[in-house]
C-alpha cells in the first residue's frame, strides 16, 4: 500500500465488527497488512465509541445520562479536568463576542459586565443554616475553607474558589444560586427568626 492519502469508504457496522473479530482472532504478526488492519480497526472502534458518547451528550433527554456521557467523552479525548472549566469560560466568551459583533454594538464595560454587584444578606454561615436547613451539611466544608460569612461565601463563589472544596457538589451550588436570587425571602426569614 502506498504512502499517499487513501480514499475513505463507509462500511456497515456488522461488517466492521466482523473484520475486527477476524483481525483480533486470527493473528499473523509477521504480515504488515495484518498490523495495519489491527491498528485501523482499533482507531475506528475508538472513534465510534467517542462518537457514541458525544451523541449521547448532545441528544439524550435525561440530564443525568447527558452529564455522564459528557464526562466519559471528555475523559476519552484526554481533556484534563482543569481545562474543562477554562473551555467552558472560553465558549461563553466566544458566544458573547459573536452576539456583540452580530449586533454591531461597540464594547462597553457598563453593558457587558459579567458579574453585577450582588447585594446579599451578610450573616454567619451558621445563621444561614438556620434560615435554610439544607445548608447544614455544608457548614464543616465551608469552615475548613475559611468561610465564616455569606459575603465570604459569595466572594469565593464568584471567584471560582469553591470548585475544588471537598464535600460541595451540584446541590450545594444550586443552593448558592437560590440564595443569591432570593434575597427578599432570606431577609424575611431573618426578620422572623
Amino acid at each position: 500500500m502506498s504512502n499517499a492519502k487513501s480514499e475513505k469508504i463507509q462500511i456497515d457496522k456488522s461488517l466492521f465488527f466482523d473484520l475486527c473479530h477476524l483481525a483480533l482472532q486470527c493473528p499473523n504478526p509477521s504480515d504488515p497488512a495484518y498490523n495495519r488492519a489491527i491498528q485501523g480497526c482499533q482507531e475506528k472502534l475508538d472513534r465510534m465509541i467517542d462518537h457514541f458518547f458525544y451523541s449521547m451528550y448532545k441528544i439524550c433527554p435525561s440530564p443525568e445520562i447527558r452529564a455522564l456521557a459528557r464526562e466519559k467523552y471528555l475523559d476519552r479525548i484526554g481533556c484534563p479536568e482543569d481545562n474543562r472549566w477554562t473551555n467552558a469560560v472560553a465558549r461563553k466568551l466566544a458566544i458573547a463576542l459573536y452576539y456583540m459583533q452580530s449586533s454591531g454594538q461597540p464594547f462597553s464595560y457598563e453593558k457587558y459586565n459579567l458579574i453585577k454587584d450582588v447585594v446579599i444578606v451578610d450573616i454567619t454561615i451558621d445563621k444561614l443554616a438556620v434560615l435554610n436547613p439544607e445548608f447544614r451539611r455544608y457548614i464543616n466544608p465551608l469552615r475548613n475553607s475559611g468561610i465564616m460569612t455569606t459575603s465570604d461565601l459569595i466572594h469565593k463563589y464568584y471567584a471560582c474558589e469553591l470548585r475544588h472544596t471537598k464535600g460541595l457538589g451540584k446541590k450545594f451550588f444550586g443552593l448558592i444560586k437560590d440564595f443569591i436570587q432570593n434575597q427578599k425571602l432570606y431577609k424575611q426569614r431573618l426578620e422572623e427568626v
